[in-house]
């Protein structure tokens, strides 16, 4: 269960089973088998064949090409394995039990998250307060595209770059290129409205 093939994927959305419910349901139960190297198996096995039976084995191979024997050794290799069962453990657990344990892995994940989206910005507004200008500039590249997304971009640009100056001598640039990018585009209705939905500008 912690890590899905596709098929299992397909399944899992067909019955809208969501990460945090399989995360909880895979918790505590058995790992997948470690992969084995086939081929140190295979030389382990045949140390333990007779001499006799391998040096049948390989004038057979020698004598004919199109040999089956291949597959009977195989077969052979396969018989004196023991067949390994896959792993189960039995886990009474409720329904009610495995989605409280799923409520609160997505509470840590969604925790993880926000905390990583804390430090982006943190890092972003950092960077606006240090060179200021190069978001003036891309503000006014933005609005000269003359898009709705471009638009929206601006203003949120804008309104980053208010708050990463806040307390700074340059707190007020933002709210300056907002009245200079309106200024300019007075006819710009969509640019306007995102400015004025970011605060710059009076409703």
């Amino acid at each position: 269960m912690e890590k899905l093939t596709d098929a299992q994927r397909a399944l899992a959305e067909l019955y809208a089973l969501d990460d945090s419910l399989i995360a909880a349901t895979a918790d505590g139960g058995p790992r997948l088998p470690v992969p084995t190297d086939a081929s140190s198996e295979y030389a382990e096995w045949l140390k333990r064949q007779p001499a006799a039976t391998k040096d049948m084995w390989l004038a057979e191979w020698l004598s004919d090409p199109r040999s089956s024997l291949r597959r009977e050794i195989l077969a052979e290799f396969q018989k004196s394995r023991n067949a390994s069962l896959w792993p189960a453990v039995r886990r009474d657990r409720s329904i009610a039990a495995l989605k409280a344990q799923a409520n609160e892995i997505q509470d840590e994940s969604n925790r993880k998250s926000a905390e990583k989206a804390a430090r982006q910005k943190a890092k972003r507004l950092a960077q606006m307060a240090a060179d200021p200008d190069r978001t003036l500039r891309e503000t006014q590249k933005l609005a000269a595209q003359r898009t709705t997304e471009a638009y929206r971009q601006v203003a949120t640009l804008l309104a980053d770059l208010r708050e990463a100056l806040v307390g700074n001598e340059r707190s007020g640039l933002a709210e300056q290129q907002a009245q200079e990018l309106r200024s300019k585009n007075p006819t710009l209705r969509h640019l306007i409205r995102d400015l004025r939905r970011e605060g710059f500008l009076p409703k």
